[in-house]
């Protein structure tokens, strides 16, 4: 958006963002995976916990993209 009057040329808006410090954590702690062949995330889940892996979470963000984390909350 650009603004413009007699006295100052132009003057731009940007937004920014800041992220909260627990998101930074959260987020420092997972992998960001794409998930392929349109597969479901419960489907998924489950082959991960058929391979073993009982405390992995998935978090879907969007499209194909997920997120993995551990389901244990660290102190």
């Amino acid at each position: 958006m650009v603004c413009t009057t007699m006295k100052n040329l132009s003057s731009k808006l940007i937004r920014s963002y800041r992220s909260q410090v627990e998101d930074l954590t959260w987020a420092r702690q997972g992998v960001i995976a794409t998930v392929i062949n349109g597969e479901s995330v419960p489907l998924v889940q489950q082959r991960i916990e058929d391979g073993g892996f009982n405390n992995i979470v998935i978090t879907p963000l969007g499209a194909d993209k997920v997120v993995l984390h551990t389901g244990i909350a660290e102190n």
